[in-house]
């Protein structure tokens, strides 16, 4: 009983996090709207919005909140991989109101762009690559960055898996992410009794605190 008391809400703490980047979001930007806000703070078009340096920092530093930052980029790429969450329908469009299959909400059907996504061609896959594990492997990775010395530079690494090494449209991609699990979150979408779920909410909340915590007040 005691372990299970134990246990960190992360619900609750995501929550709460919210609260706090939403009122600095929207007093960055001047706008109401959180979805204007949003679209805005992917595009880096908010005067105080260094958030995204912050990220980009994370996303390829060596230091060791950054090491921690991207293993729970990995570990939020797998969650999402097993929660299958869509992207929400949206309402009909009159020029084209044929109804489509929304994407899974993930790494691999990113949405940079909220207005694309009845679009396939607005989808990105942020994907690049699993690092080799064996000697085969390996040496055909070997291989491949002596005749081309730039492709270390096409892929970030996490722990087991590769980005592609494009960070403005990752980034734009992650807090498509977040913002879509905090509105699962927020309308009761989510089980808080679902293990998946649960490691969902717990990533985007570690990733969003980590870079939030990096603002200048």
């Amino acid at each position: 009983d005691w372990i299970k008391k134990s246990r960190v809400n992360y619900f609750a703490c995501f929550m709460e996090l919210w609260v706090g980047f939403n009122a600095w979001f929207k007093q960055a930007c001047g706008e109401t709207k959180d979805r204007s806000c949003i679209e805005m703070l992917k595009k880096g078009e908010l005067d105080s919005g260094e958030l995204y340096g912050v990220f980009d920092q994370l996303f390829h530093d060596s230091f060791k909140e950054a090491i921690v930052f991207r293993g729970n980029l990995e570990a939020l790429y797998y969650t999402l991989n097993a929660a299958n969450l869509k992207y929400p329908e949206g309402p009909k469009s009159k020029a084209d109101p044929e109804v489509i299959e929304y994407r899974v909400v993930g790494f691999n059907s990113a949405l940079p762009e909220w207005p694309k996504r009845r679009n396939p061609s607005g989808y990105h896959d942020l994907f690049h690559s699993f690092k080799p594990s064996t000697t085969p492997e390996a040496e055909a990775e070997e291989q491949k960055i002596e005749e081309n010395p730039d492709y270390p530079d096409e892929f970030v690494e996490l722990d087991e898996i590769r980005l592609i090494n494009e960070p403005k449209l990752v980034f734009a991609g992650l807090i498509e992410i977040i913002y879509q699990i905090r509105c699962k979150l927020f309308h009761g979408d989510l089980d808080p009794d679902d293990p998946v779920h649960y490691d969902a909410v717990k990533y985007c909340y570690e990733l969003l605190s980590e870079m939030a915590s990096r603002l200048k007040k």
